[in-house]
């Protein structure tokens, strides 16, 4: 009689939707919680039900909501290198999460550089083993991200993480952040404290990917942002790209990480901002005033600077991520943040450089200096200069100028050779200041002779006799190698009235009045990256690419009179009519006789990238630009083809009704 009872009171509690209550997915056995500020804990469990949580000889409570969510604070914790057990218990059971340790969390955010895993790193294999260290915490998402039209709170865990946090050993060390373990590994000895880090990354993202709809709805400068954030887009087999949609990524990827209680940020990006440097101071401060929104929590946020790549293809000047860089510095402007620069840890053929060692130890002295105010945690940073007797005295801000020196600085031309071993390595050798260049009032810089004098660098040049400006590190791929006593490399800077470069011509507008009579372009349809095919869209015969499960269309023409080819009429007007719909970035690439204007090594000139891109809009509508070309060769050295169109990450099928040139007298 007494199991027939117990039988049927365990039916009805069943019937009843009784069960015990659960944590959010962040909270997991060999989790670490944050110290020193009040802890956020959350979770589910049936309407109307009390929660106890316990921990650290705390006990508080909750009522979980109509929705069935709860959610109470921590007081805040000491540091607890010991592991402790968190409860949480309701009259329906009870959850808990085992060796629970307390120290400071970091979250690991941003693009590729950030988002590369330590084995992908072919350099870097003896490196894992050195990772182990059961101080150290590994909290992974989705690897590549989770997209999202709108806010979501479903914490998607990367499946090799065994939906938990992880006790860091060389397995799930060759499956984190490069950058993140170099962090860890330095920082967590120096503080002798417990470190978590959450990984929430995508390579290829714009900033603008990782912004809330209402941060972009805010400001005018976003309309070209705000045009493509519609909620129906969603990442799929034939439409890769979409995650890169903006707000889909912060929608998807952070917001179910608040407010899981942080220390702060470590971001690595930029890459994909460099052609729109005079936005990304703006967007970085709306980035990181909305996350600290988001939390609740006015957190600090420790950001790396670009290094230094020869392979900025869409940039003519040479100097469109100095630029870059130089927005990144007017971000120290915002409380509670700080810098890493590598402007010695580049690699001029590879964007994802092997060197990850000194940007994830540079990270790490910023947050060391947190706790530990006496370290020096910068290189030396521009602050004044003057100019006498033809000569410019330049100053650096107090504290990052002691023991000013030089060092050698070698990085790589090749490709996934151990750092500064490559043959051909550019070598600043360190018996000579490099990198400073000094202008007069024509604004042409050359470069300069530099020499230490205590604190400051005195710079001249002998054929400036009245100078008035001057700068170092200015350069996509610079070679600079001023040190301070911290071994911490100079900030790149450049004090005058410098205008950032325009790019080449790109207009919907025609270039000169009078065109004459084009030659069109014929498509190649056999080039097997591209996939196009003939059809007709809104009463046009046009080229369609089909993306398939690819992140890039490409669409191919060969010009085929005799009177542009093999470098005949090198000055052309390029003509592309192009369906104006989607979400993405546009450029082209053609055969150059510029020798020195191509990636490819075997085919000097072909393949040249025009410098100048383009985003598609909403309209719906045909839309016709020009681009002015003085260096055609057209000898079909691009696949059998003469132009290359690159839709880059579209989520729908691009369209392009034809490509025509005219001669440009």
């Amino acid at each position: 009689m007494r199991s027939v009872l117990l039988f049927g009171f365990l039916l009805m509690a069943v019937s009843a939707g009784w069960s015990a209550p659960k944590f959010n997915p962040l909270f997991t056995d060999h989790m670490v919680l944050q110290r020193g500020k009040p802890v956020p804990v959350c979770g589910s469990a049936d309407p109307g039900e009390k929660v106890t949580v316990t921990f650290a000889g705390q006990s508080k409570t909750a009522v979980a909501d109509s929705s069935g969510q709860w959610r109470l604070l921590l007081d805040p914790l000491a540091a607890n290198s010991q592991s402790d057990e968190l409860a949480a218990t309701s009259a329906d059971g009870k959850q808990t999460c085992a060796d629970v340790l307390v120290g400071d969390v970091w979250l690991c955010a941003g693009q590729s550089n950030m988002a590369t895993l330590m084995k992908t790193y072919s350099t870097l294999s003896d490196e894992t083993e050195t990772m182990k260290n059961p101080q150290v915490r590994l909290f992974k998402t989705k690897q590549g991200g989770v997209g999202a039209p709108e806010p979501s709170k479903q914490v998607v865990i990367d499946p090799l993480f065994k939906s938990s946090w992880q006790i860091c050993s060389p397995e799930y060390a060759a499956n984190f952040s490069a950058t993140a373990m170099f962090f860890a590994r330095q920082l967590q000895p120096q503080l002798n404290v417990p470190i978590g880090l959450i990984y929430a990354n995508r390579g290829g993202t714009a900033v603008h990917s990782w912004l809330p709809q209402d941060v972009l709805a805010s400001r005018p400068e976003y309309e070209l942002y705000r045009a493509k954030a519609f909620p129906d887009r969603k990442p799929s087999k034939n439409n890769p790209g979409a995650i890169r949609t903006p707000s889909h990524l912060y929608n998807g990827t952070i917001h179910p990480l608040a407010p899981f209680a942080i220390k702060g940020t470590i971001w690595y990006q930029g890459e994909s901002n460099s052609s729109r440097s005079e936005l990304y101071a703006m967007e970085m401060g709306d980035l990181i005033a909305s996350w600290r929104k988001l939390w609740g929590d006015d957190f600090y946020f420790l950001f790396v600077q670009l290094a230094p790549y020869g392979g900025v293809q869409w940039d003519t000047s040479g100097e469109g991520w100095a630029w870059l860089r130089q927005a990144q510095t007017d971000c120290l402007e915002i409380p509670k943040t700080g810098m890493a620069v590598i402007l010695d840890s580049g690699e001029f053929t590879d964007i994802h450089p092997q060197n990850k060692q000194p940007v994830g130890e540079r990270l790490a002295l910023l947050a060391e200096q947190i706790d530990h105010p006496q370290v020096v945690a910068s290189g030396p940073m521009f602050d004044s200069v003057q100019f006498k007797k033809g000569k410019a005295i330049i100053s650096f801000k107090k504290g990052t100028a002691g023991g000013l020196h030089t060092q050698r600085v070698a990085m790589n031309k090749g490709r996934k050779i151990e750092p500064g071993k490559d043959p051909k390595a550019f070598i600043a050798p360190a018996d000579k200041l490099f990198g400073f260049e000094i202008s007069g009032k024509d604004l042409n810089c050359v470069a300069a002779d530099a020499r230490i004098d205590g604190d400051q660098v005195i710079v001249s040049h002998p054929s400036i006799s009245e100078p008035v400006a001057v700068r170092y590190g200015w350069a996509n791929f610079p070679l600079a190698n001023l040190y301070n006593g911290a071994g911490l490399p100079a900030c790149p800077f450049q004090s005058g009235p410098f205008k950032r470069p325009e790019g080449p011509y790109n207009s919907e507008k025609p270039p000169v009045a009078n065109l004459g009579d084009p030659v069109i372009a014929i498509p190649v349809t056999t080039v097997s990256d591209s996939q196009v095919s003939e059809v007709s869209v809104a009463g046009r015969k046009a080229m369609q690419c089909r993306l398939e499960d690819r992140s890039r269309g490409y669409f191919y023409y060969k010009i085929e009179d005799p009177a542009f080819t093999d470098g005949a009429q090198p000055g052309v007007i390029i003509r592309v009519t192009y369906l104006n719909r989607g979400n993405c970035m546009v450029n082209f690439q053609y055969d150059s006789n510029d020798l020195d204007g191509s990636p490819n090594p075997k085919l000097k000139g072909a393949f040249k990238s025009y410098g100048a891109d383009f985003y598609t809009k909403e309209s719906g509508t045909w839309t016709t630009r020009y681009f002015v070309v003085k260096d055609a060769k057209f000898s079909g050295r691009c696949h059998k083809a003469d132009i290359r169109i690159n839709f880059i990450n579209p989520d729908v099928d691009p369209v392009v009704a034809e490509v025509a040139v005219y001669p440009l007298d």
